[in-house]
């Protein structure tokens, strides 16, 4: 069951969903609010090597469409 709350937090972050501020600060630091960051800054992992922007080998914005 958890999981999928944190998989949904993670979606909510990647539709760029930006929480308010108080809820922000509220969830700091937990697992939710983690997920959801995640999920914002575009970070994933695939074949277990983390990617994204957070990888600095290159930078880039994710595309908003």
């Amino acid at each position: 069951m958890l999981n999928k709350i944190l998989h949904w937090s993670y979606i909510l972050g990647y539709s760029r969903w930006l929480a308010p501020r108080w809820l922000r600060k509220l969830l700091a630091g937990s697992e939710f609010h983690r997920s959801w960051l995640s999920g914002y800054l575009g970070v994933f992992e695939q074949k277990g090597e983390r990617l994204g922007v957070c990888d600095r080998q290159w930078f880039s914005y994710r595309c908003n469409k």
